[in-house]
C-alpha cells in the first residue's frame, strides 16, 4: 500500500456511531460528574469525567475502551462545534481511523480524538483536554492566518 493518506467523509454507519458515542458520553457525565449533567460537554467537563472514570477502574479494558471512545468522540464534537472541524475517516498504510479535520483540502489540520484520549488512558494522564483544546485552537488560528497571507 502506498504512503498516500486518504481523507473521506463519514459514511452513514460511522455517523451513527458518532451519535451513539455522544449519547454514551452523556451517560458517563451522569455517572462520573453528576454536577455537570445537562451541561455542555466542554473540555473541562470531559476532563472531570475522564479523571473520575479512569480512577474508578483503570485496569478494566472494556471500561477503558468505552470511556476512550465516548470522551474522544465528545471532544471531537466540541472541535466540530467550536472550531469548524469536520468528521472524517482517514485511511493510510496503517489502516483507517476516525478523525476531525479543519481546513480540508488545504492545510488538512487533523486531530484523532479517540486516539488522543487512548494515549492518556494508557499513560494515566488526566486533566489534559482543556490544555489540548487550547493548543489546537492556537494552531488553527495560526494556520488560518498563514493561509490568508
Amino acid at each position: 500500500m502506498s504512503n498516500q493518506r486518504k481523507i473521506e467523509p463519514l459514511n452513514p454507519a460511522e455517523r451513527d456511531w458518532v451519535t451513539e458515542e455522544l449519547g454514551n458520553a452523556q451517560r458517563l457525565v451522569k455517572q462520573f460528574s453528576p454536577v455537570d449533567e445537562g451541561a455542555r460537554m466542554t473540555p473541562g467537563v470531559l476532563d472531570r469525567v475522564f479523571k473520575q472514570a479512569y480512577e474508578s477502574n483503570p485496569n478494566d479494558s472494556d471500561h477503558g475502551n468505552a470511556v476512550i471512545n465516548a470522551v474522544g468522540i465528545a471532544f471531537g464534537q466540541y472541535l466540530v462545534d467550536e472550531l469548524g472541524y469536520e468528521w472524517v475517516m482517514v485511511t493510510d498504510e496503517h489502516g483507517c481511523e476516525i478523525a476531525v479535520v479543519a481546513l480540508p483540502g488545504t492545510a488538512n489540520v487533523l486531530v484523532f480524538p479517540p486516539n488522543l484520549v487512548a494515549k492518556r488512558w494508557v499513560s494515566g494522564t488526566t486533566d489534559f483536554l482543556w490544555y489540548v483544546y487550547q493548543g489546537i485552537e492556537e494552531d488553527l488560528v495560526m494556520f488560518r492566518q498563514e493561509r490568508h497571507q
